[in-house]
């Protein structure tokens, strides 16, 4: 499953299309429809991506802080409302507030890549994935503050 969102993934690193936030919007899906092996893979390649601990922490509480930029936020918000499906209005809303920090293209790359995220976790559930044990050294990822 992983090599099949080579396409829409490719789309998000395209430099005119460059959102550092679609680790996080992989997370916040796989955690939005408990999908342990989903979660597993997204936790492990965000770290490798650098993303920091910090963040990977936060996510289910990300509106309660200031650790993700617009471009996050907004990212988020629509991967979140492609999940849960609101009513039209709040969809609309959310479309709204989404649309002033990401363009037309991103929009429509974050869109589709968290249409396929969700597919893929609701595959992952439904065939029963398992979700193998990983041992990483605590040095293997960043703290994201070191003054805590």
């Amino acid at each position: 499953m992983r090599n099949s969102t080579c396409t829409v993934q490719c789309g998000t690193s395209a430099p005119r299309l460059r959102v550092r936030s679609r680790a996080p919007c992989h997370m916040r899906i796989s955690q939005l429809n408990a999908c342990a092996c989903c979660l597993s893979i997204h936790v492990r390649d965000a770290l490798e991506a650098d993303e920091t601990q910090q963040h990977i922490v936060v996510l289910p509480a990300w509106r309660d802080t200031e650790l993700f930029t617009d471009q996050e936020r907004a990212a988020l918000t629509l991967a979140e409302s492609l999940v849960k499906l609101p009513d039209s209005r709040r969809q609309d809303l959310d479309y709204g507030e989404t649309a002033r920090f990401l363009s037309p293209e991103q929009l429509s790359v974050i869109s589709w890549a968290s249409i396929v995220m969700n597919a893929f976790n609701l595959v992952s559930i439904v065939s029963r994935h398992h979700t193998p044990p990983r041992h990483n050294p605590p040095s293997s990822h960043r703290d994201g503050d070191s003054s805590q």
